[in-house]
């Protein structure tokens, strides 16, 4: 809105930085800090009288301003740098703050904003120019005695778990950073009979059970099932989109510990040839296969009834399913399948996971074996 002579009768936000020659974010501030009148001009403009008396004090709301700046850690380290010479860094000023040295003014996006004031006078002041050296060297000094725990973990050639177990159970607490002091990790490096609990605890899977035991997967899974070893837990391994499998894990300690058992001569274990017999089937027998079980259990159900029967696998949902055609008498039903299934000592554990169709009376089952397990 403007007045004879192009003069404005009020005047924005912008249009008044303009008439000041400050810049608008110098108004912007004036107004968080509430050091420019309310509009009186529509409740959203300044009359010409108004931003007169504004001019007239303007300094003084420029020295208020300044005042009142605020930066943020990384930059009132960068300004405590330049003036004192000392190698100030963010966490200094953090630091500073946590002994009430320096306050924190305000937030922005949830990080912390000093007073430049504040700031320039401890810069200024030789007695905390001291102390701040002090907060410097302390810093430096940690840094260089300590590490980060994935440091740690290299240094001792353990995983975080194994690392995270071992500070647990000494008491051990992360200080400054997050950082684990050296002379804790170099005490953990020099205890031998923890490195050597920390390495029999490791787990295996049965490949790598058999690898360590420098034997074939087989020879392990008679160790399996000679009850001679028992895993330690089990993980979830994916094998497919919709499927998962749980995978028995071993002690490193435990698989070793075959090797103390009587009766068994390991330099003819791994001697065998791949294909050759195991030397420890004496001592154990290994489960069938499900995959031969249900086969032979389909090929049991066609020569009592008489009826092709269709043994398909479906790699992707873990799962067999028998089909056939009933005879004339509509047998073999389903029910009467399933039931033998459930009578079968070695497939009924499997009962579950294998599917049953009889197909409709006039209709011949499907073809094939179907896919191997």
């Amino acid at each position: 809105m403007t007045g004879g002579g192009d003069r404005p009768v009020s005047f924005g936000p912008h249009q008044m930085a303009d008439h000041l020659g400050a810049c608008h974010s110098q108004v912007g501030r004036a107004r968080e800090l509430g050091l420019l009148p309310d509009p009186d001009v529509g409740g959203r403009r300044w009359s010409a009288a108004a931003v007169e008396g504004i001019r007239g004090r303007w300094p003084q709301v420029l020295a208020t301003i300044e005042a009142a700046r605020e930066l943020g850690a990384g930059r009132c380290a960068a300004l405590l740098a330049e003036r004192t010479g000392l190698g100030v860094d963010a966490a200094d000023v953090e630091e500073l703050a946590a002994r009430e040295l320096v306050r924190i003014s305000g937030y922005f996006k949830d990080r912390p904003l000093y007073r430049v004031a504040e700031i320039e006078a401890q810069a200024s002041d030789p007695a905390q120019v001291s102390v701040l050296a002090g907060i410097v060297a302390e810093r430096r000094a940690w840094l260089a005695g300590s590490l980060e725990s994935w440091q740690a973990t290299a240094r001792l050639g353990w995983s975080a778990r194994e690392f995270g177990r071992a500070v647990r159970e000494r008491g051990i607490r992360a200080g400054r950073f997050g950082r684990f002091a050296l002379a804790d990790v170099e005490d953990l490096a020099a205890d031998e009979d923890l490195a050597e609990d920390m390495r029999g605890n490791r787990l295996l899977g049965p490949d790598q059970a058999a690898e360590h035991l420098e034997a074939r997967r087989t020879d392990f899974d008679y160790c399996v099932a000679a009850g001679w070893i028992t895993p330690a837990s089990h993980t979830d391994s994916r094998i497919s989109r919709r499927r998962t499998v749980s995978v028995p894990l071993y002690r490193v300690a435990d698989v070793e510990a075959l090797l103390e058992v009587p009766g068994v001569d390991w330099e003819a274990v791994r001697a065998a040839r791949p294909g050759e017999p195991s030397p420890l089937r004496e001592h154990a027998r290994l489960p069938t296969a499900r995959a031969a079980l249900v086969r032979g259990f389909a090929a049991d159900l066609a020569a009592r009834y008489g009826t092709p029967v269709t043994a398909r696998y479906d790699g992707d949902r873990d799962r067999w399913e028998l089909a056939w055609a009933p005879g004339a008498g509509g047998q073999p039903g389903e029910d009467t399948v399933r039931a033998a299934l459930r009578a079968d000592r070695d497939l009924a554990p499997h009962a579950r996971s294998i599917g049953l169709r009889a197909a409709p009376a006039g209709l011949n089952a499907p073809d094939g074996e179907g896919a191997r397990a």
